[in-house]
């Protein structure tokens, strides 16, 4: 059977050619979500099916040849498949930071990111995407057990700068959605990696039930959780509120729970002397 692979495109191998453009669009922020073998005209194709972060997909068929099949079995490949995975997530918004003077919006964000960087050092973080006034923190699977940890260390770092500088500066007050679910990641426009999928979309709509400085989150959260999955700090009780539901405004339907930290006091005890 012949292979184009064998013709040329100009001093280019036609094979080379296409699999630099299917490179390209790599590179421009679309993932492989599927790939299968076709025969056009007795030729061999591997057909890339592509999907963008927008959801515009797009078809490139390469000639199929040493070179393809080479790409099939590199990390290169492996790095742009579109696959779902499980993460946790957890939604940082600055509550009332609209109402802020623009210098102070300033202000407020330094110091924010400043403390958030602090309370997230000691915690395997895959990504941490500022969103304006908030941010996106995302674990992957393996470090979904230290979900709850983190989110106490974010929120006791708020606090010890809210009691020591509060006085003379804005609060940094925040409500917070928390959610695992299944992510993909992809590189933005600014070729950042980037992450997408029902997970994140979720997580957002979870903080939409957040009144005041609440934290919700969802009920694969509180599953994990009780299965033990998810550890909690040390020295501090860990509670769910009761089970809600509410609707988005995509009119779809949530279950979540308040979550909330109290620390543990240690029994009085008193050691007499004769």
């Amino acid at each position: 059977m012949l292979n184009e692979s064998n013709f040329q495109s100009g001093s280019i191998p036609v094979d080379e050619k296409k699999l630099g453009e299917l490179r390209k669009q790599l590179e421009a922020g679309f993932l492989i979500s599927s790939y299968f073998q076709e025969i056009k005209d007795d030729v061999d194709y591997i057909t890339f099916s592509l999907h963008s972060n927008e959801s515009i997909e797009s078809l490139i068929s390469v000639p199929d040849s040493e070179l393809v099949q080479d790409f099939l079995q590199s990390k290169e490949f492996d790095r742009h498949k579109r696959i779902l995975k499980e993460k946790a997530a957890f939604l940082i918004d600055l509550v009332e930071f609209s109402h802020l003077t623009a210098d102070d919006q300033l202000n407020l964000l330094v110091r924010y990111q400043t403390e958030l960087n602090y309370a997230l050092e000691n915690f395997d973080i895959e990504h941490k995407i500022s969103i304006g006034d908030g941010t996106i923190i995302v674990l992957e699977e393996a470090s979904i057990p230290q979900l709850i940890q983190c989110i106490y260390s974010v929120q006791k770092q708020f606090e010890s700068y809210n009691r020591d500088f509060g006085h003379t500066a804005n609060h940094i007050r925040c409500r917070y959605g928390v959610n695992i679910g299944t992510c993909f990641d992809f590189r933005d426009i600014n070729s950042h990696w980037n992450v997408l999928g029902p997970g994140i979309n979720d997580t957002q709509r979870l903080m939409s039930f957040a009144r005041g400085y609440q934290t919700i989150v969802s009920s694969t959260v509180k599953q994990s959780y009780d299965a033990r999955d998810i550890l909690a700090p040390d020295g501090v009780k860990v509670t769910f509120g009761p089970e809600k539901k509410g609707l988005d405004k995509h009119d779809r339907e949530h279950t979540f729970h308040e979550l909330k930290f109290s620390i543990i006091e240690k029994p009085y005890s008193v050691k007499w002397q004769f």
